[in-house]
């Protein structure tokens, strides 16, 4: 007589579907339980397949949630770190968006993580600036030198140095040619 393996199949109808919302050393013991099941167990072997199915679901109530996703709430946090607090009206929104963060939620609770990020965004969004300082109208205003001119200090160029240009290319060319006539005249002679 075969042995009855209702509760190994009980256990193994219970496993959640979604496996990729748990710790994957959790899930490693589930499949490991599962894997262990052996079929075609006869009536005598009933305690080793009862003890199966008892693996099965010590391992399913093991199962451990991943953590959720912290990766914008600490580009958020990152961002409100490098404000220059002396700049800023009021920060308190943004200090009370860092406080209320919690780093305890698992990967079924990423939408509250991201609300999290996202408030924290918000709240360095709304910052408004402190004024700048004002110019006292007292202090007497120092004069900037104007010039009056200023083609005088500035140095001539395009047309009107074009000319002198091409008079000293020509002249180099024609002493490179000399040289180099003589040069070959000079070598001929010797």
């Amino acid at each position: 007589r075969p042995a009855d393996y209702s509760k190994v199949d009980a256990a193994i109808a219970a496993v959640p579907r979604q496996l990729n919302q748990y710790t994957e050393a959790s899930v490693a013991k589930l499949d490991a339980a599962l894997n262990a099941v052996v079929r075609g167990k006869k009536a005598t072997d009933q305690a080793l397949v009862d003890g199966y199915a008892q693996t099965i679901t010590v391992a399913i109530k093991a199962l451990q949630l991943r953590p959720a996703d912290y990766t914008k709430v600490d580009a958020a946090i990152a961002a409100a770190k490098k404000l220059d607090r002396s700049h800023y009206q009021d920060i308190s929104a943004v200090d009370a968006a860092l406080a209320a963060v919690n780093r305890n939620l698992s990967i079924t609770q990423q939408a509250q993580v991201d609300t999290m990020a996202a408030k924290i965004t918000a709240a360095i969004a709304a910052l408004v600036l402190k004024p700048g300082p004002q110019p006292d109208p007292r202090q007497q205003q120092v004069p900037t030198k104007t010039i009056v001119n200023p083609d005088r200090y500035l140095p001539k160029t395009a047309e009107a140095s074009g000319w002198e240009l091409m008079l000293v290319g020509l002249a180099t060319i024609f002493g490179v040619i000399s040289i180099v006539f003589f040069w070959r005249q000079h070598r001929m002679a010797v």
